[in-house]
């Protein structure tokens, strides 16, 4: 005898699998490119594994929050650069070794709850034992990251995981759980701290839970995508009432947006405007000391703002040598690793003042 299955039970039941059978299909896309460009990053860290070039960035900060947040005691002009999240860790593990047990230990965390979720939610299954060991063995560099001191990324990069597995249990089923994308949120808010980069990375990300969160309501979507963004933002807010408070401006980022743009301008070879994809491009710091009529660091809010505004006259005045660069970024992408900064051994010859040492 057949089986009679009230009606508006298996209309609910086939809405639901319909719309946890599209999400299964974008988190396939998404998740796992995330996992992959961590790991690919961390190699680089692994090759470059002290950032040595960063490190006394780090330090000053801790020293500014000792000194109750006041940058004029530590004598420096960068007071936000670059984010304060390291230098946190180093305020309170003063022990080098407590730090790399730290890191390991989230790196680890964050790995295993990812793992758990994508398995618990059947994104991942364990069925090939090959598989797993291939798992373990790629993971390596990542955990060869994670006991190298000074590394900012390595907390951001388990954060960004961690996110990711909050992220796979909001959407995961065929409801949308708030409390786990509120968590999710909160946690990328983390990360940011730590690196500043994808501040915007978020707004994508509401986008994408507002798509698949449709199905359920207009109503739930948009909360869903407002709580999203009111956890990671919120998050920043210390960050912001301290840039206020040191830089009279409170920013989300760290002040060397401004640097970043204009020294990757130098990233195509040969370009028309004699730059170099280098922190001490002399180009790039005689502008600044031509602007201000004295040397400046590039890190500063001023010279923040001033290389922000010269990249986009920049940029303007000669947009075919701009797509010129991006697409030679692009190739550069796919063909041959996509970022040098830190990992770069020239990075550790540049001091606090942009000078070549």
């Amino acid at each position: 005898m057949s089986e009679i299955r009230p009606t508006h039970l298996c209309r609910s039941q086939s809405v639901g699998g319909a719309a946890s059978a599209e999400r299964s299909t974008v988190s396939l896309l998404i998740f796992p490119s995330i996992v992959a460009t961590v790991i690919h990053v961390t190699l680089l860290a692994w090759i470059e594994p002290n950032s040595s070039g960063l490190r006394p960035y780090y330090e000053q900060t801790a020293k500014i929050i000792a000194a109750g947040f006041n940058a004029s005691k530590v004598g420096t002009d960068t007071p936000a650069f670059p984010m304060w999240g390291y230098g946190w860790l180093l305020f309170i593990f003063r022990e080098p070794a407590l730090l790399c047990l730290l890191q390991f230990a989230f790196g680890l965390l964050a790995c295993t709850s990812l793992l758990k979720t994508a398995v618990s939610t059947g994104y991942l299954r364990f069925e090939n034992a090959r598989l797993s060991i291939w798992l373990l063995v790629t993971a390596l560099p990542w955990h060869a990251l994670h006991i190298s001191a000074y590394s900012a990324n390595s907390i951001a990069n388990s954060a960004v995981l961690l996110a990711s597995a909050a992220l796979l249990q909001g959407v995961g089923g065929s409801v949308c759980r708030l409390r786990w994308i509120a968590l999710a949120g909160a946690i990328f808010g983390l990360s940011l701290n730590f690196r500043s980069d994808g501040y915007l990375l978020a707004l994508i990300i509401a986008a994408i839970l507002l798509w698949l969160v449709w199905p359920e309501g207009r109503a739930r979507a948009i909360r869903c995508c407002c709580l999203w963004l009111a956890a990671t933002y919120s998050m920043l807010a210390p960050w912001m009432v301290y840039t206020y408070s040191t830089i009279g401006a409170a920013t989300l980022t760290s002040t060397n947006g401004g640097h970043v743009l204009f020294m990757g301008l130098g990233q195509l070879p040969g370009n028309k405007w004699g730059l170099t994809a280098d922190d001490g491009d002399l180009r790039m710091h005689e502008l600044l000391a031509r602007h201000f009529g004295e040397p400046r660091s590039s890190y500063t809010y001023e010279s923040d703002v001033f290389l922000k505004r010269s990249f986009v006259d920049i940029v303007q005045a000669d947009t075919g040598e701009y797509i010129k660069k991006c697409s030679w970024n692009m190739a550069s992408f796919l063909l041959d690793g996509f970022y040098a900064g830190v990992f770069d051994p020239a990075h550790s010859r540049i001091n606090s003042k942009n000078e070549l040492i």
